[in-house]
């Protein structure tokens, strides 16, 4: 009873019955197999007339010949819909009617969506720390000068936090061969002391190509004082 595309109710009966039909070793134990699954999806509800259906659908493709013509494949194209009950499949009937004739060569398949879970009420999923957060677009702000720096990072914050201190970040030593840092540069010249809160995350992306291309944007527009160092 629960209020999703049929398909997904579906394919719960299909998918089972593939894995009965892959780990029997013989057709009595698969008509076993089968049996369970009707007694398990009566006890949820399914219609009995249903489960059967696709019972004789899937057998009849296991245990037929089928010939095979050579046709040029159809490029495939996945839309996605959301999911509004009978609404929605009188819309991907429709559209379904149209495509076909505009677009012969294709083979639209419509994906119904439906935002209204129960993730949708609360988070199920812990916040990731903002330290541990990579592919991210961070911000410096000098403590004594307010001179900014704009700079990204595939790897967690924190270890590029720690990169330009010259520290390491599992032992906080300072490190023998340090990496160019244009911060590090600054506060040795003017002798101005930063440290892990001076730097904060402004973006996240989940691509550190997105997050190169942001980082060159925020720095053409807001022109940050250190990022003009060499």
């Amino acid at each position: 009873f629960s209020f999703c595309p049929d398909v997904y109710k579906i394919n719960s009966i299909k998918t089972l019955l593939n894995r009965a039909y892959n780990i029997s070793s013989n057709y009595i134990v698969l008509h076993e197999e089968i049996e369970k699954l009707r007694l398990y999806f009566i006890n949820n509800h399914y219609k009995i007339d249903t489960f059967f259906k696709i019972v004789r659908e899937f057998l009849s493709v296991k245990f037929s010949i089928v010939t095979k013509h050579q046709n040029v494949p159809k490029l495939i194209k996945y839309v996605k819909l959301p999911f509004y009950g009978k609404v929605s499949y009188t819309l991907r009937k429709n559209l379904n009617e149209i495509l076909r004739k505009e677009f012969p060569a294709i083979d639209f398949r419509f994906v119904f969506t439906n935002n209204f879970t129960i993730g949708s009420f609360f988070s199920i999923k812990d916040k990731i720390p903002e330290s541990v957060c990579s592919n991210i677009i961070y911000e410096f702000t000098c403590p004594s000068c307010s001179a900014r720096y704009i700079g990204c990072s595939s790897r967690a914050f924190r270890c590029r936090v720690f990169e330009h201190m010259g520290r390491s970040f599992r032992t906080g030593e300072i490190l023998n061969r340090m990496p160019f840092s244009s911060i590090r540069d600054h506060s040795h010249q003017e002798d101005h002391i930063f440290g892990e809160r001076d730097f904060k995350v402004i973006c996240h992306f989940n691509s550190m190509q997105e997050a190169l291309l942001g980082e060159r944007i925020l720095i053409e527009r807001d022109e940050p004082e250190l990022n003009g160092r060499v």
